[in-house]
C-alpha cells in the first residue's frame, strides 16, 4: 500500500481503511494536506479549516482528482486518506449546505 506524503515511522498503514472508531465530528477544526507542483518542484500545500465539513467540501469539490488521491485530512489527531474522505463526504451524516 503506498504511504501518504505525511507518513513517518509511526504512521498507521491502515489509515482510511476502516470506519472511524466513534462518530465523526464534522464541527472539529481540520487540516488538509495535498500535493502541489510549482515548475519542476513538487511539495505539499496545507490549509486549515474551521470545520471538517468545510475541509471535506473543499477537497471533494475543488481539488483535481490527482491531488485528491494524494490528499490527507487531519481531524483531532486522526488522519484520513482520500478513500476515507470520500466515505465521510458521502455519508448521510455529512451536514447539508
Amino acid at each position: 500500500m503506498p504511504r501518504s506524503p505525511l507518513s513517518g515511522s509511526d504512521a498507521d498503514p491502515s489509515v482510511g481503511a476502516e470506519e472511524p472508531s466513534g462518530p465523526f465530528d464534522y464541527t472539529e477544526p481540520a487540516d488538509l494536506y495535498f500535493p502541489v507542483q510549482v515548475g519542476r518542484k513538487a511539495g505539499l500545500d496545507y490549509r486549515r479549516f474551521p470545520s471538517a465539513t468545510l475541509a471535506l467540501r473543499y477537497a471533494m469539490e475543488s481539488l483535481l482528482p490527482g491531488k485528491l488521491n494524494s490528499a490527507t485530512l487531519e481531524v483531532d489527531g486522526e488522519r484520513y486518506d482520500s478513500v476515507a474522505m470520500r466515505r465521510l463526504y458521502a455519508s448521510s451524516d455529512f451536514p447539508a449546505s
